[in-house]
């Protein structure tokens, strides 16, 4: 949802960090070249459809931005759990793919986030990531 200059909108689904690159050799050509890998491919692509869907397009521009991301996980069955879920995805991962996936639809680029906050817990219900974006003060 939008109000003003704040959106906020929600990914269901297991957390996703962005994972690295991958680098190959065209055996044929002698080329290198460096791809994103498939599933890192897809989540973005989900990110950047829940982004339009519940913010109707909401374009914040060039301006200096401010993002909270909320990373709900599924938890453990065994009945002794930590009290937060200090696991992979690296925070720093899950918090990459989501800036990289708003690149160009909601700012210009992720270079104009100053203030990024991200936390870790359990899911009560279902998985997911809840994403919060508002211009920062200046």
């Amino acid at each position: 949802m939008e109000t003003g200059s704040k959106v906020s909108f929600t990914v269901y689904g297991e957390p996703q960090g962005k994972a690295r690159a991958r680098t190959v050799r065209n055996q044929y050509t002698g080329k290198t070249m460096s791809y994103t890998p498939d599933k890192t491919a897809l989540y973005e692509n989900l990110i950047r459809m829940e982004y339009q869907a519940q913010t109707r397009g909401w374009y914040f521009g060039d301006a200096p931005m401010a993002i909270m991301v909320d990373c709900y996980f599924t938890p453990p069955k065994a009945k002794k759990r930590r009290t937060k879920p200090a696991k992979k995805p690296d925070a720093d991962n899950i918090l990459k793919a989501v800036c990289d996936a708003l690149n160009g639809v909601a700012w210009k680029d992720d270079a104009q986030v100053v203030d990024a906050r991200i936390l870790k817990s359990w899911a009560a219900e279902q998985p997911r990531i809840e994403v919060k974006i508002w211009e920062a003060e200046t």
